[in-house]
């Protein structure tokens, strides 16, 4: 499907653009809640977090939150993993 209309200089969101970028905004949101909740944890300065992402999500913020991951806990082991959205927990 075509997520843009491009008309002379005109951009828009079509209809399939509009529903993308509102499910593009909640998984980002989603991302930014599950990184405050694990960046909360007391004490957290090592080991390992496994984070599952459906295959959407990979490309759209997985380098995103391993720098962030990096930079807020720099001896935590990061994997992802990636799945369907009912094998997530």
């Amino acid at each position: 499907s075509e997520l843009f209309d491009r008309n002379g200089h005109r951009v828009r969101l079509t209809g399939a653009g509009t529903q993308f970028a509102m499910e593009a905004r909640e998984v980002l949101r989603k991302a930014d809640a599950a990184l405050r909740a694990v960046s909360d944890c007391a004490g957290l300065r090592g080991g390992s977090l496994a984070v599952g992402m459906v295959p959407v999500c990979n490309v759209a913020f997985a380098a995103r939150l391993c720098a962030l991951m990096q930079t807020a806990h720099p001896d935590l082991h990061l994997r992802i993993e990636e799945r369907s959205a009912l094998d997530i927990e």
